[in-house]
């Protein structure tokens, strides 16, 4: 796994260290803690000369997590100490998921790992949906307004929503699902 250093503020380190303690890491963790309390408020070339003072230096560490709030680009920090740094989560509870992760060259030296990890969830729940759907056919599904829904499901598809449906007859709750197609 790889060796990562993660720089924070002093207000977020108690969580820091929680955080890390809890997600149960495979990673080898270390945390540079600025004198600067907010993390939000550093920025790469604070982080680069802290670093540097710290004597950070290439082959130290494969990952520097930068807050995913600091401002600028984490090339910054890289191009100082020779390490690659990428920016962490918003929200330093949010690390316990973040280390979960095997391979953290996924995350940007410039987007928050949130908006990163998002986009791959996201695009990984989109792949299955389209192979389910793909796998529908006549016999384990029915067709919608044009659309396949399984007969089992997941995935479950809202076709149409209407409000108070329970209080329309049968004939106006048919008329209000093809209004809004």
């Amino acid at each position: 796994m790889a060796r990562v250093l993660i720089v924070t503020g002093k207000a977020a380190e108690d969580i820091v260290r929680k955080a890390v303690a809890y997600s149960k890491t495979r990673h080898c963790i270390n945390i540079a803690v600025t004198p600067i309390p907010i993390a939000a408020f550093l920025t790469a070339e604070y982080i680069a000369n802290y670093l540097r003072n710290l004597g950070i230096k290439a082959g130290d560490y494969d990952y520097i997590l930068l807050p995913g709030l600091s401002r600028g680009s984490g090339k910054i920090v890289e191009e100082a100490i020779g390490i690659k740094a990428v920016k962490g989560t918003i929200n330093a509870y949010d690390l316990i998921d973040l280390l979960k992760i095997d391979d953290l060259s996924i995350l940007s030296s410039d987007e928050p790992a949130d908006e990163v990890l998002h986009n791959v969830l996201e695009n990984s729940v989109r792949s299955i949906l389209i192979d389910i759907e793909k796998s529908l056919d006549n016999s384990n599904s029915i067709l919608v307004g044009g659309v396949k829904v399984p007969i089992n499901p997941p995935p479950i598809r809202i076709a149409a929503e209407v409000a108070e449906a329970h209080t329309l007859s049968i004939d106006r709750l048919v008329k209000e699902v093809y209004k809004t197609y």
